[in-house]
């Protein structure tokens, strides 16, 4: 799920990270600033498609965690995310991008993959 408070998020994440031991209170100082400098003069669309993006950045740690634990994994889109929303009751702030299935196969055959070339997929500069 992304979401969309999204200013008053960084100011969270600078309380926390303010309390640490050791914390560089004026780099954090500096970072918010930046952080809202970026955040705040946006849309409330363009917001949400920063947020979305930031959820696929921790989706693609996910996935690569579970490929390294051997675990099946399948991201998915093509659902209804105001369906999803409120089946899994998430609040307001919050709005589902993607899922992530998680599991282990069953001992079926299974079928070849198919997959385009790395010709096909990467461009070589």
């Amino acid at each position: 799920a992304s979401r969309n408070d999204v200013s008053s998020r960084i100011d969270q994440y600078i309380n926390i990270a303010i309390n640490q031991p050791e914390s560089n209170k004026e780099g954090l100082s500096a970072y918010a600033k930046m952080m809202h400098g970026s955040l705040d003069n946006l849309s409330k669309e363009d917001k949400n498609t920063w947020a979305a993006k930031q959820a696929y950045i921790a989706l693609g740690f996910a996935l690569a965690a579970c490929a390294e634990l051997h675990i099946d994994s399948c991201a998915m889109e093509g659902f209804k995310p105001d369906k999803f929303n409120q089946i899994l009751n998430l609040p307001d702030n919050q709005n589902s991008v993607v899922a992530l299935a998680i599991g282990y196969r069953k001992d079926l055959p299974h079928k070849p993959k198919i997959r385009f070339s790395l010709d096909e997929l990467i461009t070589k500069i």
